[in-house]
């Protein structure tokens, strides 16, 4: 039998092969990688994080994969924090976009408009028992921010419980939840929230 340490090394040390794709991305035209940074540093929000000393800049996707400004292919795994689930440039869904966008774009919430009224009734209807009401928000910070208002409306209490370690957003209210200080500034945040720890359920403490 042969050294089965030699045969790991020789596993890792082989570069892996991408699956075969048929989407050949075109030549990239857009500005270079030098005047993204130089923006960034001028016009962009420093909060506003990349995580990397030098990330990759992405100008085409589709479905898993994903191609960088010299159109080398990667294959996504990540999922844009999750809010990419169904892949790049779904063509069903780009084809939905497109037909919407073509016939009405944006309807204030003073008037009716058909297709939120569908989309709340599809979404309540995959809910159980009395769970039939539908509250649109824009993000996590602006759905964990709108649940303290209601419940402290709906129970006329105001101390919130927090588990530490855990993240909630990045509005005002719902940092002071975050007990995470890569989330955090170092301001005064909003009162009544208490952060206590997750309970170890193999000591039972």
């Amino acid at each position: 039998m042969k050294n089965p340490i030699i045969l790991c090394s020789r596993c890792y040390s082989t570069k892996l092969q991408l699956p075969k794709c048929n989407v050949k991305a075109p030549v990239y035209k857009g500005m270079s990688y030098e005047e993204m940074v130089s923006i960034r540093k001028r016009n962009l929000n420093p909060t506003l994080s990349t995580l990397y000393r030098k990330p990759l800049a992405f100008y085409k996707g589709s479905k898993q994969w994903l191609f960088d400004l010299d159109g080398n292919r990667y294959l996504d795994m990540f999922g844009g924090i999750s809010t990419i689930s169904v892949g790049h440039c779904h063509p069903k869904i780009t084809k939905v976009l497109t037909e919407q966008s073509d016939t009405l774009g944006h309807v204030s919430n003073v008037y009716f408009h058909e297709k939120i009224h569908e989309y709340a009734k599809r979404l309540a209807d995959t809910m159980p028992g009395n769970l039939k009401c539908v509250y649109f928000v824009n993000s996590g910070s602006e759905a964990n921010d709108l649940a303290l208002l209601m419940a402290r409306a709906h129970t006329g209490k105001y101390d919130i419980f927090s588990l530490k370690n855990c993240y909630h957003g990045m509005t005002y209210q719902v940092m002071e939840m975050t007990s995470l200080s890569t989330y955090r500034f170092s301001v005064p945040g909003s009162p009544g929230i208490y952060k206590v720890s997750m309970i170890f359920l193999f000591r039972r403490k």
